[in-house]
């Protein structure tokens, strides 16, 4: 909401989703933690992502993008028992389907099946830098 209480719109109706995310502590028993497709675009700062049932970030889709900074991205990846859907073990820290990803100064670590899973080798960019893995 602005801060006289309206809801936050796009500046047009075709514009590609931004996303700021910062401090936050984000946990999802039913899937993923952030998501990104379809030329959106996030920037994660300060979070700290964990226990999600699926993949704690995933980036996918040409153009879509995540940079991430200063963030714990732990502990995701396996699945959950009480969910109607229930997800399977064996998801990713981080999953780069397509697009790009930053990921600066970060500890991905203790997720099921990878830190990070790039799968792509068309539209798929991924920098890591002072993290650890």
């Amino acid at each position: 909401l602005t801060s006289n209480g309206s809801p936050v719109l796009p500046p047009h109706p075709n514009m590609a989703p931004n996303a700021i995310v910062s401090n936050c502590d984000i946990k999802s028993v039913s899937g993923r933690g952030v998501v990104a497709i379809d030329g959106g675009k996030t920037h994660i700062s300060n979070c700290y992502i964990h226990d999600c049932a699926a993949t704690g970030i995933y980036v996918g889709g040409s153009g879509s993008s995540a940079f991430v900074e200063q963030t714990d991205v732990l502990l995701n990846g396996n699945g959950n028992e009480t969910a109607r859907r229930g997800i399977a073990r064996g998801h990713s820290g981080i999953y780069l389907e397509q697009g790009s990803a930053v990921l600066r100064d970060c500890n991905i670590s203790s997720n099921s099946l990878t830190g990070i899973s790039a799968v792509s080798s068309d539209n798929c960019s991924l920098v890591v830098e002072n993290s650890d893995l």
